[in-house]
């Protein structure tokens, strides 16, 4: 048997984790289609490609939601310096819809992370007295 001694030993090492919020996302569909049929070699092999794939998908979704927020909220600031006509009320409304959603998605994938940390590292989740107090 050959171990590959390429990788440094003291690295983690990487579990697909699936991720709720991917499923609010419109591409999330089309991109699973994508990755599975570039990949290739066993099932294992297909599995861990198609989940590498999907992190970095959804690295590049954070990363462009983020700028998305920072957008939302910069317009929102513009829009509360305007004259409140119709066309403004409507556009806030749509502004401020679009912002939940985005903020809404973030929470998602935040609780089911809290939930995976608490499943895998059940000690970190334990309820600590806020005032160092042990009953």
């Amino acid at each position: 048997m050959e171990l590959d001694s390429s990788l440094p030993s003291n690295r983690r090492r990487w579990h697909f984790r699936f991720e709720a919020s991917w499923l609010l996302e419109d591409t999330c569909e089309a991109e699973v289609k994508r990755l599975w049929a570039v990949s290739s070699g066993s099932l294992p092999k297909r599995l861990a490609m198609l989940g590498e794939g999907l992190d970095g998908w959804f690295s590049r979704i954070k990363r462009d939601r983020q700028l998305s927020v920072r957008d939302l909220r910069k317009r929102l600031t513009d829009l509360a310096d305007l004259y409140p006509t119709d066309e403004v009320l409507h556009e806030t409304i749509n502004v401020k819809l679009a912002l939940n959603l985005e903020i809404d998605r973030e929470e998602l994938y935040w609780e089911q992370r809290a939930r995976a940390n608490c499943i895998f590292s059940p000690s970190s989740c334990l309820k600590r007295p806020l005032n160092g107090i042990r009953f």
